[in-house]
């Protein structure tokens, strides 16, 4: 299941990283946010969520010079 739902998300991101495009490269991150949350809903993992950080909470960031494990 994930990889008929990430795929072409993934291509889109892909492509837009390689194209340098900042507008395509948003809309290609949401569309993979979107495509694993709707995932982790379909398999009653819903308590999973995958969020855009925001650089304005702390808990979106590694505040820790360590890196996570």
């Amino acid at each position: 299941m994930i990889a008929s739902v990430t795929e072409q998300p993934f291509k889109e991101l892909r492509s837009a990283i390689q194209s340098k495009d900042a507008t395509a490269f948003t809309k290609a991150y949401a569309d993979l946010t979107d495509a694993c949350n709707s995932c982790h809903q379909a398999l009653n993992h819903g308590v999973v969520e995958i969020r855009v950080p925001n650089p304005t909470s702390a808990s979106d960031l590694n505040t820790n010079s360590m890196p996570r494990n």
